[in-house]
């Protein structure tokens, strides 16, 4: 029953939604303000989208075009996406049991993340790779976190991109239903975000003081600060690159909340006896057992593979230290 508890309630809410306003008319007295949260069928793309379609693939759109202004506004989303996937490794972990991933193994899934942003922007997608938080609530209200599910789930996504009409039914989801979901699922993030904190000392007042300084000024200052905007088709857009830079890439919470920690975590001496433990740190430090190795280390085909593709390299080296 606990692994099911938001599938089932989100597709009864779902079929009560279709029964109630595309079957018996039901939104048809309530105001288009209202009712648009429990359409099913908002803007037609379930009538209206083809069953079957195959997307152009590579400059679709014409020959990629490079500006210094896309540039710095991408490279400030990266990087809060960069600090977004790196804690969304830990969260992920530590819902999925295993152990928390070291630098070689969260280096390897932001190099994959690279990759797949450069293969998204040379088949004109309009969004890079990046880790979901959302995945780490769904991992742990499912309680499934097998990487056959993940693969067979990549799999049925890719389907649901060529069949255009279902891919359609499910992006047609009423909106009461995903904000539901959501409720859910951020709360379980935020709590397991917490909960890692648990390898440093939180009864240490400098722990303590640093948590709680970095979360309510990262969360508080985007709040009270408004962004020079100008009006344009009805909604408020930055009225220079620099201030879109700026609220994008620092005046971010995750960046602010992030930043802060790391300043004063680096700065503030610790009060124990042993420093390096009660930042936390000493879990870092132990070799990686048996069980990490089966978790983190990459499959054998692939290990086979990438040696394979580095024996060059390797003989010119052994070549060179030799001369």
């Amino acid at each position: 029953a606990e692994t099911y508890s938001v599938i089932l309630p989100a597709l009864l809410s779902w079929g009560i939604a279709a029964i109630v306003g595309e079957a018996t008319g039901g939104f048809a007295y309530r105001s288009e303000a209202s009712a648009r949260y429990c359409r099913l069928d908002r803007h037609s793309l379930a009538t209206e989208a083809p069953w079957v379609s195959f997307p152009p693939l590579f400059f679709s759109l014409g020959e990629p075009v490079f500006t210094w202004e896309s540039f710095l506004i991408m490279l400030a989303a990266t990087v809060t996406a960069t600090w977004e996937s790196l804690g969304s490794y830990n969260a992920m972990s530590r819902v999925a049991g295993a152990p928390l991933p070291r630098a070689s193994a969260a280096g390897r899934g932001l190099c994959m993340e690279a990759l797949g942003s450069i293969f998204s922007a040379l088949a004109t997608a309009a969004v890079g790779l990046g880790s979901s938080s959302a995945s780490v609530g769904v991992v742990g209200t499912t309680k499934v976190g097998s990487r056959n599910v993940i693969q067979m789930a990549a799999l049925w996504l890719i389907l649901l991109g060529l069949v255009s009409r279902v891919g359609a039914f499910v992006a047609a989801m009423p909106l009461a239903i995903v904000c539901g979901t959501l409720c859910c699922t951020s709360g379980l993030i935020s709590s397991v975000g917490i909960s890692i904190a648990q390898i440093a000392k939180l009864n240490s007042p400098r722990n303590l003081f640093i948590m709680g300084f970095a979360i309510f000024n990262g969360l508080s200052i985007q709040t009270r600060l408004k962004m020079p905007a100008e009006s344009s088709g009805g909604r408020d857009v930055p009225s220079s690159l620099l201030q879109l830079i700026l609220w994008e890439g620092v005046v971010n919470p995750l960046v602010l909340c992030g930043g802060l920690a790391l300043l004063l975590d680096t700065t503030v001496p610790a009060s124990g006896s042993d420093p390096i433990e009660e930042r936390g740190l000493h879990i870092w430090r132990r070799e990686p057992n048996e069980r990490y190795q089966h978790v983190f280390f990459l499959p054998h085909p692939i290990r086979q593979f990438a040696s394979w593709c580095l024996r060059p390299f390797k003989k010119a080296s052994s070549t060179r230290d030799q001369c």
